[in-house]
């Protein structure tokens, strides 16, 4: 005969094996009484709402992790030659920049800016910092916390294409977000 169960706790998997037919074997068979009877069918519940939370949590943290993923290393705002003044914003990115952050208030991001290769270095690198600035002031604007928000200048530095044309150098003047 199997041992009952006494509460429905921590170890739920082990409690049912030691009160669960064996394969092919009837409760009767077992000698489980009702009160057994109940308190595995407990035990099964705890179970299953155990699972059911560990996929959710599991859901929810792979969607983050993927989210930030899609976020990270991204260009929500490019700018003009020698300026901090946005020249293209991207609204749908910076939305989903700012959900994750309101979602997850432990988070933090880096606001890296970027400048082309116009100008003396110490200007590009000036004109970066302003352009991190800009952004974080954007963000803060729109309720993120300031203290959140890390913003570098890294003039002309990581270039996500070549500087030799125009349409090159506009899109090295941006700002990129990576979060932590």
């Amino acid at each position: 005969m199997a041992a009952p169960i006494e509460t429905a706790s921590a170890d739920t998997t082990a409690k049912v094996a030691a009160v669960a037919p064996a394969d092919g074997q009837s409760e009767a068979a077992t000698g489980l009484t009702a009160a057994d009877s109940t308190v595995r069918q407990t035990v099964k519940a705890e179970i299953a709402n155990a699972l059911a939370n560990e996929r959710a949590t599991t859901t929810a943290t792979d969607r983050t992790d993927a989210l930030v993923a899609k976020l990270n290393n991204t260009t929500p705002a490019n700018f003009g030659e020698g300026s901090a003044k946005f020249r293209r914003v991207d609204k749908s990115l910076v939305k989903l920049i700012i959900s994750y952050l309101t979602k997850n208030p432990e988070a933090s991001v880096y606001v890296n800016g970027y400048a082309s290769s116009d100008g003396s270095l110490a200007i590009k690198k000036t004109v970066s910092q302003a352009r991190a600035d800009a952004f974080k002031t954007y963000l803060v604007s729109k309720n993120i916390t300031q203290n959140r928000v890390v913003a570098t200048g890294k003039g002309i530095e990581n270039p996500i294409t070549s500087n030799d044309t125009e349409t090159g150098r506009k899109k090295n003047r941006r700002v990129e977000v990576t979060f932590q």
